[in-house]
């Protein structure tokens, strides 16, 4: 998970945990895509919105796409 990510969503009180419950999925997919090793732009986009803030802004790196 990218420092950045990680720091505002503890700053912000929003786990990963509350992420895959608002989805519907595992806890596991959430982090595997935080961490970079997986891709979801769903995912993305819901830790985007829970925090307020574009993908883009999150994932500048073009790390936004899914596979």
């Amino acid at each position: 998970m990218s420092r950045k990510v990680k720091a505002l969503m503890v700053l912000n009180g929003i786990k990963g945990v509350d992420i895959a419950k608002t989805l519907h999925i595992s806890p596991t997919t959430v982090y595997v895509v935080l961490s970079g090793k997986g891709k979801s732009r769903r995912i993305q986009k819901a830790v985007a919105d829970a925090l307020g803030m574009s993908i883009e802004d999150l994932w500048p790196n073009g790390n936004n796409k899914a596979a």
